[in-house]
This record gives structure tokens, sequence and C-alpha cells, in this order.
């Protein structure tokens, strides 16, 4: 798997490209065994993402991020509150 410098330099100024390898990282972000790697070891997929480097409509910035931090925000508590759960038992 490629290293986040990798990843942000072949984002960077790639419009609908950047756009889907952005969306490609958002799924992975959310998928259980990122979850999972973020709980246990703090390795967030989504620092991958160069953000600022986007120059497209404010509708990334404003609309779709927050919506992809949303949803793996809402995940990763998901988890955290299984696994406290499970510890108790």
């Amino acid at each position: 798997m490629p290293d986040v410098a990798t990843i942000k330099s072949a984002m960077a100024g790639l419009g609908r490209v950047g756009l889907k390898l952005l969306e490609g990282i958002a799924e992975m972000a959310t998928d259980i065994a990122a979850v999972r790697v973020f709980l246990l070891y703090g390795i967030d997929p989504l620092e991958a993402v160069p953000l600022e480097q986007f120059r497209t409509t404010t509708a990334l910035h404003e609309v779709r991020w927050p919506q992809i931090l949303a949803e793996v925000t809402r995940k990763r508590e998901s988890m955290r509150k299984l696994a406290a759960e499970v510890s108790r038992k």
C-alpha cells in the first residue's frame, strides 16, 4: 500500500480522478477492519486526503467532507461502544 505522501501527491490537482480517490479512501475508512485499526493503533486513512489541495467547488469542503467525517466518526464510536461493552463482561 502506498504511503501518505504518495497518495497526497497522486491526488493533488487531479480533479475528478482525485475525487474518486477521496471517495475510495472514505469508503476504506468506514470498513470494519479500518475502524478496528484506528481504534487499536490510531492509524487514520482520512489523514491521507490532502483536502486543502482540492480546488473544487465548496460542495466538497462544506457538504461532502463533513458527511464523510460524520459517517466515519459514527462507525468508530459504534465500534468503541461495542468494544467497551464486551470488555465489561
